[in-house]
């Protein structure tokens, strides 16, 4: 008793029933395809094994390079710059705290020279008194990618260290900086 379904997938029906078979059991001696509700009338009844899914395959995501982040720095005349744009607002520092939700020490010692903001703070302060606090600092130790050549010159340069194949080994690229 087998009944087509959607042109080639075929569907086992329940030999007492007529409704879908969900597994086999043994009835009055035969092993027969069976639905959930027949099953209690089989002895030995099993459950058919559920088809494995198909998974759609995995995709790789394409690899982002990501670029570092700028490095800001606070200015050097942070403190004159923000009493100045304070003072030019007509605001108290109490008002600064009040609009940055800065405290009001920190906002002291800010205009006072003592302590320099924070990137996030002086972010909130160049936006709230409209001055510029952050400059972007450049890189000093930018990286750049080693080329072929320079590998094999630094290679050469430390083949004392050689591996016993006579190849380069890891050590031979690498520089160890010593803590003084």
């Amino acid at each position: 008793m087998l009944r087509l379904q959607h042109q080639s997938k075929k569907v086992l029906e329940c030999h007492v029933c007529g409704k879908p078979a969900e597994g086999t059991g043994v009835v009055e001696g035969a092993r027969i395809d069976l639905c959930g509700d027949c099953a209690d009338y089989a002895r030995d009844f099993h459950y058919y094994p559920q088809p494995a899914r198909e998974r759609a395959p995995q995709v790789q995501p394409p690899l982002v390079v990501k670029k570092p982040l700028a490095q800001f720095e606070v200015v050097e005349d942070y403190s004159k710059k923000l009493r100045e744009a304070r003072e030019r607002k007509g605001w108290t520092r109490d008002d600064l705290c009040k609009r940055t939700l800065i405290s009001l020490q920190e906002i002291t010692s800010f205009e006072e020279g003592r302590v320099k903001p924070k990137i996030e703070q002086a972010r909130k302060l160049e936006f709230v008194l409209g001055v510029k606090l952050l400059e972007e600092q450049e890189a000093e130790n930018e990286r750049v990618p080693l080329t072929e050549t320079e590998l094999e010159r630094m290679a050469r340069e430390n083949a004392s260290r050689r591996s016993s194949n006579g190849r380069p080994t890891l050590a031979d690229l690498v520089e160890i900086k010593k803590r003084k």
